[in-house]
């Protein structure tokens, strides 16, 4: 396992939990981590793509599937836009009610391996 998800789950208050880190992995390739390791402090796509060596262009679309996903967020604030990830737990989400592109309800099966009705063991 990558450093970059064991750095993620630290991030979110979930320090040395392998569960948090493997659930970062399967949420995000490495590039899609890197650009959530990237967005604390908020940042703007030219920002994150800076941080990252990303095009900006596939920042964007990162950025979007990571909202999706629900690990990052839009700030409140314009000119320009800026980007975050998820602070803690307790903000992980499932965006798939608002997101026309995922089906909903696959995603915790998908991560998790399990039904949303049996319960994380």
């Amino acid at each position: 396992m990558s450093n970059m998800y064991e750095q993620l789950a630290e991030s979110v208050g979930a320090a040395g939990s392998s569960i948090i880190a493997k659930i970062f992995e399967k949420l995000a390739d490495k590039d899609e981590a890197s650009v959530l390791v990237a967005s604390s402090p908020p940042a703007s796509i030219e920002e994150l793509s800076e941080k990252t060596g990303l095009p900006a262009d596939q920042v964007r679309g990162i950025v979007d599937k990571m909202f999706d996903k629900g690990l990052m967020f839009k700030t409140s604030k314009k000119d320009p836009e800026r980007y975050y990830r998820v602070r803690q737990i307790v903000q992980f989400h499932d965006s798939t009610a608002v997101s026309k592109d995922i089906i909903p309800g696959v995603g915790f099966q998908v991560v998790c391996g399990k039904s949303a009705t049996s319960g994380l063991a």
